[in-house]
């Protein structure tokens, strides 16, 4: 890539000195053509003698001669301006296909994330569809192509639950799990602060300003109510992405999400503890490593033999509850 990028460059400077030195050939020529055009004139006032008249004709053929040349220098140089715009456009093309190029079609990557709710989870995402397996559970999140429904099962209960993709996305997840609800975040103005490469994915920053009395969002100086870091680098597809942002109740973005955090304002009462006067910080979601993967996933799952249930029967097992229960009882 560097040894096409170069070559490119120097074909580049070639053309551009080629068209240097073609509009000074052009500007002497020209010079000499009003010169010529002005004797010219100057001649007309003078008496018809035959010194004149081939004066005269001589200068017809050669105005004649310099229309020509210059009528050839016009087209050449067009054309030089065309070939060195051609080998510019594909100098600047040739590193963004290469680049393109580089990531296979439907490459699956492997994301090690951290989520408030679902704690340590692995996350195969690709083309084809986005698996997120939980260390802490025995459930699976699964959503892939054709249909992209959303699917959550226990290969160890034998039970599921699968709704529509556009129904997954506009009423996102809830069950008893949920602590907190995140949508005010989804409308909140965003701004873009950088861009750079987080755990190992290209990524976007975002940043909620704070918001002045009228309601206007104010500038990031006046400080943030959060921030949030979407990768653009992962999938082509927006259906990962849209059920991602989903499940881990995130404001919707285009990318996958790698990182969410809340910032809550000081104590305005906080009679002068430290604590009080730190901004509170909660971190929904964080990621710690993202690469390739090149093993087989597979994003089919056959339910043949499992119930369908309620999501909260999948993700809350009731004997745990029970347990959780007994052991507060016994205290």
């Amino acid at each position: 890539m560097l040894g096409c990028a170069s070559t490119c460059k120097l074909s580049l400077l070639a053309g551009i000195r080629k068209i240097l030195r073609a509009a000074l050939r052009m500007n002497s020529k020209l010079q000499q053509i009003f010169y010529d055009r002005k004797n010219w004139s100057a001649l007309v006032d003078r008496e018809n003698s035959p010194r004149r008249l081939l004066r005269i004709s001589k200068m017809k053929s050669q105005f004649s001669k310099m229309k020509s040349h210059f009528s050839r220098m016009k087209s050449q140089f067009l054309i030089r301006f065309a070939c060195v715009s051609t080998v510019a456009a594909v100098s600047l093309l040739v590193p963004c296909v290469i680049a393109k190029a580089s990531r296979p079609a439907n490459a699956t990557w492997l994301l090690k994330q951290k989520h408030r709710t679902y704690g340590s989870v692995e996350v195969y995402l690709s083309d084809k569809g986005v698996k997120v397996i939980s260390s802490n559970a025995d459930y699976v999140f699964l959503c892939a192509a054709p249909s992209w429904d959303a699917v959550i099962y226990s290969d160890k209960r034998k039970v599921y639950s699968k709704r529509p993709l556009s129904q997954w996305t506009k009423h996102g997840f809830r069950t008893a799990l949920d602590v907190q609800n995140n949508s005010t975040y989804y409308t909140w103005p965003k701004v873009a602060e950088k861009s750079q490469n987080y755990a190992g994915i290209d990524a976007t920053v975002f940043a909620f300003p704070l918001l002045h009395k009228n309601q206007r969002p104010a500038d990031l100086k006046f400080g943030k109510v959060g921030e949030y870091v979407v990768g653009t680098s992962c999938t082509e597809s927006k259906f990962p992405e849209e059920f991602l942002q989903s499940l881990y109740d995130v404001p919707p973005a285009r990318g996958i999400p790698l990182r969410f955090v809340k910032i809550g304002r000081p104590d305005a009462f906080g009679f002068g503890l430290s604590y009080n006067q730190r901004s509170q910080v909660q971190t929904i979601l964080d990621t710690f490593s993202a690469r390739p993967f090149s093993g087989a996933v597979d994003f089919s799952k056959s339910l043949t033999n499992y119930k369908a249930v309620d999501e909260s029967k999948v993700v809350i097992r009731h004997e745990d509850m029970n347990d959780v229960f007994k052991q507060l009882m016994e205290r």
